[in-house]
């Protein structure tokens, strides 16, 4: 699991000084998931089409999103023997 690279910082309920920057935040996490997904739709298609091998569709996706899919494959795997993926185990 990776960790956050920003841990918010500790303030009081209510303080509202932090409310406009992490709207920022959020606003820009948002876009950047809409970029994410769309290389991840792009892969697909090329990959459909034919246009690309296995591995670099794989590359692609790796490339905006850094080990999403080995996280992926390592819960189907878990999945296939019948074990718990390690989320559901920390519980």
């Amino acid at each position: 699991m990776n960790k956050p690279r920003y841990i918010a910082p500790a303030t009081k309920p209510g303080k509202t000084e932090d409310r406009p920057f992490v709207l920022a935040v959020l606003r820009s996490i948002s876009r950047n998931m809409k970029q994410i997904d769309e290389v991840i739709v792009t892969a697909g298609i090329a990959l459909d089409r034919g246009l690309i091998s296995p591995g670099a569709a794989i590359n692609m996706v790796n490339s905006v999103a850094p080990g999403c899919v080995d996280n992926f494959m390592r819960e189907v795997e878990a999945a296939e023997i019948g074990v718990m993926p390690l989320q559901e185990a920390a519980e």
